[in-house]
């Protein structure tokens, strides 16, 4: 087993460290024995100790070990009185991650399993549908990986970002092109508020830049680059009027 802190910056001022668990091994004359359970135990236990940990992942987990995790994860939620929580409607997720170090994905994982009403969304692939479903709502899931990919995002943490829409957040698209593309406004408004947060604007200078931007305009950009020089200059005009608020 390797544990390898991979740090990001979360927020300008609060250096944040992601645990990673590159390899997680129990020798076969070892296995049957509960020992993977307790150590894994122990890794959260570990993370839990230290208030800059955001979360636990696990690298290329098997499905013997994603077995495993749900079982440990599952425990620690009813140990701690909080299964209920997550079969909630309102679900406080940041705070559940903080708690217990979870990462996102999990949880929704979890919710799903404890029968949550989040148990429609993410993205849903049947046999008997021409179009993967999220939320219950049919999505060209191709167009949106290939688009969102000139981001830079993997089809895993698009995957994952795709959890938190729920059936209101696709109300009235008209068919599965339509809907990728509501879904890629919000991937594309989701990296604005990114480079604005690195460009050190406040949470009320945040919503005003997305509120100057227009997501028709940025779904049209094909590249990092392109999509810098449609955005820049907002974020460059927003902090203009800080100033200028300021002097007077």
């Amino acid at each position: 087993m390797q544990l390898t802190p991979q740090h990001q910056k979360i927020s300008k001022d609060t250096p944040v460290k992601r645990l990673w668990v590159a390899q997680f091994v129990i020798l076969p004359q070892f296995r049957g024995r509960g020992h993977g359970k307790k150590l894994l135990q122990t890794i959260y236990k570990l993370a839990r100790g230290d208030p800059q940990v955001l979360d636990v992942e696990v690298e290329s987990a098997t499905p013997e070990f994603r077995g495993m995790r749900k079982s440990v994860e599952l425990a620690i939620l009813r140990d701690a009185s909080m299964a209920r929580v997550l079969r909630g409607t309102e679900v406080p997720w940041g705070d559940l991650q903080a708690r217990f170090k979870f990462s996102m994905s999990q949880l929704f994982l979890l919710a799903d399993a404890l029968g949550s009403s989040v148990k429609g969304r993410g993205v849903k692939r049947t046999n008997n549908q021409t179009y993967p479903a999220v939320a219950g709502i049919p999505v060209d899931m191709d167009s949106l990986y290939t688009r969102a990919q000139a981001l830079g995002f993997t089809k895993p943490e698009l995957d994952d970002l795709l959890h938190a829409i729920g059936p209101e957040d696709l109300e009235g698209v008209q068919g599965p092109e339509e809907a990728a593309d509501r879904l890629l406004e919000g991937v594309y408004l989701a990296v604005v508020s990114d480079l604005a947060s690195a460009e050190g604007l406040s949470d009320m200078e945040i919503d005003m830049a997305l509120g100057k931007v227009k997501a028709s305009e940025l779904v049209e950009c094909q590249s990092v680059r392109a999509l810098a020089a449609v955005v820049l200059p907002v974020l460059k005009q927003v902090k203009t009027s800080r100033k200028g608020t300021w002097s007077t």
